[in-house]
């Protein structure tokens, strides 16, 4: 279930104090559906606070065409 995956790594992630960025690499993901679109703005309100807007990396088109489409991608930093 991607949602405990996703759980157990964000808390390495906000535990680690030397952490400094916060970058979310969507290389392998060709699509996202409405609940996944629903969970990476949940984890860009959880990263936001302590690293500033969330860099998302290596989006596919698809994914870059539909956070525009949503304009989720005002939430992130679409490099």
């Amino acid at each position: 279930d991607y949602e405990v995956v996703l759980g157990s790594r964000l808390a390495a992630i906000l535990s680690d104090e030397s952490a400094r960025t916060a970058e979310i690499d969507l290389e392998d993901v060709p699509g996202i559906t409405s609940r996944q679109l629903g969970a990476l703005i949940a984890l860009g309100r959880v990263l936001r606070p302590r690293f500033g807007q969330p860099c998302i990396k290596r989006a596919s088109p698809n994914v870059v065409h539909l956070m525009k489409l949503t304009k989720t991608d005002a939430l992130f930093n679409l490099g």
